[in-house]
């Protein structure tokens, strides 16, 4: 599978990010008319939102797994895309601090899957359930000929909490720390420019410096940080998470207007070196399109950061990264980069 031009930005591979904010801009002056209808924990525009029962906060996020399907399609391995889909909207849960009860999944085809490749979705779902330790409380398959080319995955999480465990990083300070929990690769986003850089230079059976085939590294399932996140927020005052997803760092501006300083980074892992000195991409549009080996960052007080560290690290790699500063930027010192 071979491309004509390669893409070195998002926009050119197709995802215009600047129009997706305008279309949702305008969905959104509608949505939150909605809110008078129930009272709502939190604005628009948060990675899930919730409304009020009593004491307790009930709390929803929807997302699907995106062109990441295809390279399952070109892999005949569908497995571990349902892991993708739970964990794109339990991410989104406790980015807000509740906790996930249940699941509902959407798979829309072209055509019947057969039974192989629907059991192998189905397993998937399973898998990052099980992870969340959440059941599917059911979903909808629907047959569209006429609308969808291939197949469509998506789901809903449900998630509860008190409202007092609601987390929208209004108790962000100047000062507190940034600490940085590692993804397992490029995760579920950012697959329209990877596919087209990638494909223009490899084929999917290639194998990379890891001994991984570049499919194999492009299928690695979405990490699922439930259990170290809500292990944190038992213990620390947690003031803001951020589920590093579509267009990569600036996904940080949900949670407050004050400037993220990161000044350390671990290693960029493989996938995204290669994607940017294949498509010769600037850091700038990496860090604003992947998540670059940090799937989720968490905020504390800076007297908390050490026992944040060990309580992430007995399940995820995590490092303390950078600190929050009064200018409005987000500022990744070592590349130099400016958002």
């Amino acid at each position: 599978m071979k491309e004509t031009k390669t893409p070195s930005t998002y926009a050119e591979a197709g995802v215009d990010i600047s129009k997706e904010n305008s279309d949702i801009e305008a969905i959104g002056k509608w949505v939150k008319k909605t809110f008078e209808f129930a009272s709502v924990g939190a604005d628009f525009g948060h990675y899930a939102n919730t409304i009020s029962l009593g004491e307790w906060q009930l709390a929803l996020a929807t997302d699907g797994v995106g062109s990441k399907l295809l390279i399952a399609e070109m892999m005949e391995k569908y497995d571990t895309i349902g892991i993708d889909c739970v964990a794109m909207n339990v991410n989104d849960l406790i980015c807000i601090g509740m906790k996930p009860a249940a699941f509902v999944d959407y798979l829309a085809t072209e055509k019947p899957l057969g039974v192989k490749k629907a059991g192998e979705i189905a397993k998937g779902l399973y898998e990052g359930c099980k992870e969340s330790n959440i059941p599917i409380l059911g979903g909808e398959m629907a047959t569209l000929k006429e609308i969808v080319k291939g197949f469509d995955l998506a789901g809903t999480a449900l998630g509860i909490g008190k409202k007092e465990q609601l987390i929208d990083g209004s108790k962000i300070k100047n000062g507190d720390s940034i600490i940085g929990i590692a993804s397992n690769g490029i995760h579920s986003n950012g697959f329209t420019l990877a596919r087209k850089v990638l494909f223009s230079s490899y084929s999917i059976t290639d194998e990379l410096s890891n001994g991984r085939t570049l499919g194999e590294e492009l299928l690695r399932p979405t990490e699922i940080y439930v259990k170290a996140i809500m292990s944190l927020i038992e213990k620390i005052e947690t003031k803001g998470i951020a589920h590093i997803t579509g267009s990569g760092f600036k996904k940080l501006r949900r949670l407050t207007s004050l400037g993220f300083e990161i000044s350390y980074l671990p290693e960029i892992p493989l996938i995204f070196q290669t994607i940017k000195e294949t498509g010769k991409i600037t850091w700038e549009e990496m860090f604003s399109t992947f998540n670059m080996g940090i799937g989720m960052a968490v905020i504390v007080s800076p007297e908390d950061e050490e026992e944040a560290l060990e309580t992430i690290q007995q399940f995820n790699k995590a490092w303390v990264i950078g600190k929050i500063v009064d200018e409005g930027k987000i500022r990744v010192e070592p590349y130099k980069v400016e958002l």
